[in-house]
């Protein structure tokens, strides 16, 4: 992977993050890896969203299961990156790390005292009502 293939994140430095890091070559395709299959994640979503918007009984078997498998990618990879920025942070701070994030122009932010979570996300989601719908049989299923 060049450098120019590297998807930068979009979003930016935000009120109460501190800038603690640049994203490393490792981190980048990580990263990259990530937002592309997230791109794919929603591309394959978005015509099973309209056909079956606030009926998640139309959705079949295998679409769910489709759905679930993309999921748990993005979990993997989110996970995987954060994972490797806190341990590199850890050694280059001596402190330990516990939320940490990535924006744009590939920066590394340690999040404020009260990091976003996926509820709050989920808040102002556009698919809440059909997560909320597949979280009735599954608490822990979130698109965020």
């Amino acid at each position: 992977m060049q450098a120019e293939d590297y998807i930068d994140p979009e979003e930016p430095i935000g009120p109460g993050e501190e800038l603690i890091s640049e994203m490393t070559t490792l981190e980048k395709a990580i990263y990259t890896v990530y937002a592309r299959r997230s791109s794919d994640y929603l591309e394959y979503l978005k015509p099973i969203l309209i056909r079956t918007f606030g009926n998640i009984l139309e959705v079949s078997g295998k679409e769910m299961l489709k759905m679930m498998f993309f999921k748990e990618d993005l979990d993997f990879y989110q996970s995987f990156l954060l994972r490797i920025i806190r341990s590199r942070l850890k050694k280059k701070l001596s402190r330990n790390i516990v939320s940490v994030g990535v924006r744009n122009q590939f920066k590394v932010v340690l999040l404020g005292k009260t990091p976003k979570t996926i509820d709050d996300d989920c808040a102002t989601c556009a698919n809440k009502s059909f997560c909320d719908q597949i979280k009735s049989s599954n608490p822990d299923f979130c698109l965020n």
